[in-house]
């Protein structure tokens, strides 16, 4: 609706702005004469008969208006004439061109609003529901210890946790913590709490396996590869019953374990 609105608006805009526009240059003959003298002509006005019958301008482009030609003008009942000079005093249709120009500024408001509102109607309808982005999760790491159990040595191993531990960080876990308002409204509150209590379990389990990755510690790895999918195998997704959607308050961020192995490298996470 908002967009309908502002798309009415701008076309009205647009129209008047434009006829108010071409009358810029037209001046009322009714104006007292002090300030129509000396204007120049852009095009011929009025139309007498000359001495031949043949119809002729009673002024020409380029002349100046004199008193005499204004009378002549005027006895013809010819009321603007276009003018070469500008005037803003003399414009009539200057407050049509401001109220277009206020129009196009609303319009702009309007139509940014609705965009804006769609952009977020469709982020919000974007959001994936908590068991998908749960459910993504848990695929990505079930994939990756498949890997992992495929490769032929150490060194191949701890490299697989590596990419595949940064890989999950920027897309499963960034996605699920970034959908938070969508699923604090799916779960509710409490619902909400419940599940990022158990993700930080795993996500703590994910960082300390890709530690020990990053030290050379391939069963320590492993071990914490292997805790992190068994949280999230024992993750609930659905809404807790009995509770209030909205009583409970919203969970504060998961914290980073103090007790890591190892500080991952920042260029390793980036």
């Amino acid at each position: 609706m908002m967009q309908l609105i502002g798309q009415a608006i701008l076309v009205l805009a647009l129209v008047c702005g434009t006829l108010s526009a071409a009358t810029a240059y037209l001046t009322a003959l009714d104006l007292r004469d002090e300030r129509l003298l000396g204007l120049t002509l852009a095009s011929s006005a009025g139309a007498i008969d000359g001495p031949d019958g043949s119809r002729r301008a009673v002024a020409e482009r380029g002349e100046q208006l004199t008193a005499n030609t204004l009378s002549l003008l005027r006895a013809q009942e010819v009321y603007y004439a276009h003018v070469e000079e500008f005037s803003w005093d003399r414009w009539r249709g200057r407050w049509a061109f401001v109220a277009s120009v206020v129009g196009l500024l609303v319009s702009a408001v309007l139509l940014r609003g609705g965009v804006r509102r769609q952009a977020a109607l469709a982020v919000e309808g974007s959001h994936a529901s908590a068991a998908e982005l749960v459910g993504g999760l848990r695929r990505s790491v079930a994939e990756l210890r498949r890997e992992v159990g495929k490769l032929p040595n150490d060194q191949a191993r701890m490299r697989a946790i590596l990419q595949g531990g940064d890989q999950i960080e920027l897309s499963e876990v960034t996605a699920l913590v970034g959908a938070r308002d969508a699923l604090v409204r799916e779960l509710g509150r409490g619902g909400y709490a419940e599940l990022m209590g158990s993700f930080s379990l795993a996500d703590r389990s994910l960082h300390r396996a890709w530690s020990a990755a990053a030290d050379g510690e391939l069963d320590e790895s492993v071990a914490c590869l292997e805790r992190a999918a068994e949280v999230l195998d024992e993750m609930n997704t659905d809404a807790p019953t009995g509770r209030s959607r909205t009583g409970d308050r919203a969970p504060a961020a998961p914290a980073k374990p103090r007790d890591a192995p190892s500080q991952k490298p920042s260029s390793g996470r980036g």
